[in-house]
């Protein structure tokens, strides 16, 4: 492994002790390559590289749980993206998709503000100001890798702001974000965390349009309701769709399809699911209600196929420590990471 651009590259034999390899059968691990084994002298010269080679997609960790914490919510994402590995690199390679426009980053170098933050008695000030520096080292590591279509795995939701700033720097184009989560993470500025990302995206005029999909009702105070209204954004219910069945699960996905083609315009597209929207996923605020993991692959997979100029994916909060045991926590957060990676790829035209 090395570091650049504060970010530590993964190489080839990093992840030949994440995987096993199996007599007769082709797994990610054998054949996905490193952004490391492009040329380059900085991390965005190997983007470039790597895009010339015909590399589309680029996946990239970011170990952290200090915006979760600054939230007041139980610590765990930071192991998000380990979890993922170790499930996505024994995955076989076959011919539903195409591992060769998909290359491996690595992680975001976060470990000395993620010690920081674990240290004992910080008060929800301090843990925000860490946030806050956060948000500028994930910034400038995602803006050398903009050249190519980001799947960002783990930390908070709170990089949805540092994430959407990077490339918003390197392109200078606002975003349309479509977010699958029970929160509508849109929580007054008053220092950073993981509930106000997409409310500092909006005040720094970056996010143009946001729109949620199946925010639960018991989750969101009326002040962020009343904040999220007025700005006009588009949203469904949970209740909406399970509760009330005022829509179908694929009429409600249809019409936000629609209205985030008819709201980008020259926007850039994100598109995110924070694992709380999956029930039983371990995550700082798991729920026993919410959707299956099938609808949250066909919502990532829709979004996927149907939505141009989409430069990220944000995969969030999954924290394995929080399962029954760190074991089986990893697995069904790392297995829930690798469908839903899997079916933004099977979707992307």
């Amino acid at each position: 492994m090395q570091r650049e651009s504060g970010i530590n590259l993964i190489e080839a034999n990093d992840l030949s002790v994440l995987y096993t390899p199996r007599a007769g059968e082709e797994k990610v691990g054998d054949v996905l390559k490193t952004l490391a084994s492009y040329s380059g002298s900085s991390v965005a010269e190997r983007v470039v590289s790597a895009k010339k080679a015909g590399v589309r997609f680029l996946l990239v960790g970011i170990p952290e749980d200090i915006g979760v914490r600054a939230n007041l919510g139980r610590p765990g994402a930071k192991d998000g993206w380990e979890a993922f590995l170790k499930v996505f690199l024994n995955t076989q390679s076959n011919r539903a998709v195409d591992f060769s426009a998909v290359a491996i980053v690595g992680a975001i170098d976060v470990d000395d503000l993620q010690s920081k933050a674990s240290e004992p008695y910080h008060t929800p000030d301090e843990l925000r100001k860490l946030t806050g520096e956060l948000d500028g080292r994930v910034g400038a590591a995602i803006a050398e890798l903009s050249e190519c279509e980001l799947i960002v795995i783990g930390g908070g939701h709170n990089n949805t702001y540092p994430i959407q700033k990077g490339i918003n720097s390197l392109r200078n184009r606002n975003f349309s974000v479509v977010n699958c989560d029970p929160h509508l993470d849109y929580r007054a500025l008053e220092g950073r965390h993981s509930g106000n990302g997409f409310r500092y995206a909006r005040a720094d005029g970056i996010l143009d349009f946001y729109s949620v999909f199946g925010w639960h009702e018991a989750y969101n105070s009326e002040l962020v309701l009343a904040d999220f209204e007025s700005e006009q954004f588009h949203s469904v219910s949970y209740e909406d769709i399970k509760l009330r069945m005022k829509h179908s699960f694929e009429e409600a996905l249809s019409v936000t399809c629609s209205q985030l083609k008819k709201a980008s315009g020259e926007s850039d597209i994100g598109i995110e699911l924070d694992l709380d929207a999956i029930r039983g996923v371990p995550t700082s605020a798991e729920s026993p209600t919410g959707f299956s993991l099938e609808e949250g692959a066909r919502f990532v997979y829709a979004l996927a196929e149907n939505v141009k100029d989409i430069r990220y994916l944000y995969l969030p909060e999954g924290a394995p420590s929080l399962g029954a045991t760190n074991d089986i926590g990893g697995r069904y957060v790392g297995r829930a990471l690798m469908c839903l990676t899997l079916a933004y790829l099977k979707g992307r035209p």
